[in-house]
């Protein structure tokens, strides 16, 4: 019987980690447009766990969310998105610096980030940001 409660704290433990390549980097909790995200960045990737209870959630929908919270938190642009729902990565493009590592081939949905800007007043600038998905 201790085992399956040390089998169940431990699975319980691992449900907020990073994943692969983002492991042991401390998250920032991030809010956007009524979404919670916890972020951990390395270089230029940034993975984003949904924390937030949202009731059947689309991918678009989360992937819009979380890359608006990646460009205002860092000022870079979102260069591409992958994943799901509930866990994304998210490659910037920063001026100045290297450009965004090639996005994995996979068989989920990915999307690319298009931020367009307009001027709503002399001094407001809004930025949307679209994204085309595919499935590969």
């Amino acid at each position: 019987m201790r085992w399956l409660l040390a089998l169940l704290l431990f699975i319980l433990a691992a449900c907020n980690t990073g994943g692969p390549g983002f492991a042991g980097i401390e998250p920032e909790r991030v809010s956007q447009d009524g979404s919670a995200f916890l972020f951990r960045q390395t270089g230029p990737l940034i993975e984003a766990q949904r924390i937030s209870p949202e009731m059947m959630p689309r991918f678009q929908m989360v992937a819009t969310k979380a890359g608006r919270a990646a460009e205002a938190r860092t000022g870079c642009d979102v260069a591409w998105i992958m994943g799901d729902q509930a866990v994304m990565v998210m490659a910037l493009d920063c001026p100045g610096g290297p450009p965004p590592p090639k996005m994995p081939r996979t068989k989920n949905w990915s999307c690319h980030a298009i931020t367009a800007s307009r001027a709503i007043t002399d001094a407001l600038v809004s930025s949307d940001i679209s994204l085309n998905c595919t499935r590969g």
